[in-house]
């Protein structure tokens, strides 16, 4: 054999010999239960649908994934203090809310009206006819909520709880609202409270006998209104019935921020607040509403402290609620 022919054998030999050493080594580099390329492909394909596919069929069970939003306000209006047609229009000026509670309502035709004829068909209402106050048969609690967002269960005046007596016919009873989210149908109960002022003894028993009937509730509850609890910013504690309301955790506060006064009250006449940096008015969360995003403000308008005769000596507060 020539050299020349040698040489090119030689060549020949160590091409083969490379092409062969590539192949085994990409064979060796392969995992082995990798997809090839159009598995690959299919796969990337496949992998939102099956995400998107629950949250497509828990919207239409009604389960719902893209998480819900409660916005609710609640405020203390003044029966036998106030103008209602007046606070009925400031009560629109604040906006719409999925729930509105008030307390101390002595018509409540007028604030039906009122948003009425602002939102039409848009809220369902609920009297509470419990409240004689000093002899005043005036004196009641009322909820209003969204008909697009919550459909009602059931609502009822909580008379009596484990023997004891809400009413005892001159105090306000809770006013109990159960609604179900049209969006998710979760249940949700909805609490409106105003409880004793002038009678300490009576407003701790109201206090443990709500923390106790909400002890065992795995339902979401929101309880708001005037709970007559004293919370003095100076010295961050409340009233007896603060404790009672507080024992245990049974009961989460939102705590408003940042903390502002909710009550005016000059009883003694010299033009100073008695009730200078306290909240009288809270928001609390039961149940599984605890687990929920939460917060709250008290809403301050331009001169609306001191009160007047046609105004509220109370500002409303504003609770966010919000989960998956």
């Amino acid at each position: 054999m020539s050299k020349l022919n040698s040489r090119l054998l030689v060549n020949i030999l160590v091409m083969a010999g490379l092409v062969l050493f590539g192949s085994l080594l990409n064979i060796g580099c392969t995992p082995v239960d990798s997809p090839t390329e159009g598995e690959g492909a299919k796969a990337t394909d496949v992998g939102p649908t099956v995400t998107k596919a629950p949250a497509a069929k828990a919207e239409k069970a009604g389960e719902g994934s893209d998480g819900f939003s409660y916005s609710v306000l609640h405020w203390n209006v003044e029966s036998g203090g106030n103008d209602p047609a007046t606070v009925a229009s400031q009560l629109v000026e604040l906006g719409d809310y999925d729930v509105i509670g008030l307390s101390e309502v002595e018509v409540p035709a007028a604030y039906e009206e009122a948003l009425s004829k602002k939102w039409p068909d848009r809220y369902e209402y609920i009297r509470g006819v419990s409240g004689a106050n000093e002899g005043r048969e005036d004196d009641h609690l009322w909820i209003a909520f969204s008909k697009d967002k919550f459909s009602l269960v059931e609502t009822e005046e909580m008379k009596e709880v484990s023997g004891f007596i809400f009413d005892d016919g001159h105090h306000r009873v809770p006013l109990y609202v159960k609604l179900k989210d049209r969006a998710n149908s979760q249940e949700v109960v909805f609490l409106m409270n105003h409880l004793a002022r002038g009678n300490k003894d009576f407003r701790q028993e109201q206090a443990s006998t709500l923390r106790e009937w909400a002890r065992t509730k795995s339902i979401p509850i929101v309880a708001i209104g005037d709970y007559n609890l004293d919370f003095e910013f100076a010295t961050e504690k409340g009233n007896k019935a603060f404790d009672e309301f507080m024992k245990d955790n049974v009961w989460l506060w939102v705590r408003p921020e940042p903390l502002v006064d909710t009550n005016w009250s000059d009883r003694d006449g010299d033009g100073i607040d008695n009730y200078i940096d306290s909240l009288l008015d809270f928001s609390f969360l039961g149940g599984a509403a605890k687990t929920w995003n939460a917060s709250s403000r008290v809403i301050v308008r331009e001169n609306d402290f001191p009160d007047t005769e046609k105004t509220s000596d109370h500002r409303p507060v504003e609770l966010i609620l919000s989960g998956n």
